[in-house]
């Protein structure tokens, strides 16, 4: 499993660092992500912590990165974790409150 380190990445406002594994695993359209945190605080850790288990969030690629995140804003919903890069982006969205879930979007620059 690769790791991913995340430097900066803003959690509920402040900075953070840590460090996480990911596994892929693709069936057509769908992709399944399996997250294990190693060290520091990010949002798979808060999810652990309040002692749930499973499904933690649901992502979708967006093509207008900074279009669809004022979409979630001018709805009250603001990003709870997120970094954006030159070449791609990603933010997770609290949308408990209408569906229960939160949403990722994520953004890559086409080549």
């Amino acid at each position: 499993m690769p790791e991913v380190r995340f430097e900066g990445v803003i959690l509920r406002g402040k900075p953070c660092h840590s460090r996480i594994k990911v596994a892929f695993a693709d069936s057509g359209p769908v992709q399944i992500e399996l997250i294990q945190p190693l060290e520091g605080e990010n949002i798979y850790t808060e999810f652990l912590r309040s002692g749930n288990e499973g499904l933690h969030h649901l992502g979708f690629e967006v093509d207008n990165f900074q279009a669809m995140l004022a979409r979630f804003q001018r709805q009250g919903i603001e990003p709870i974790f997120w970094k954006s890069y030159r070449s791609m982006a990603f933010a997770y969205m609290d949308t408990g409150r209408i569906g229960g879930i939160i949403v990722e979007l994520l953004w890559h620059e086409r080549s």
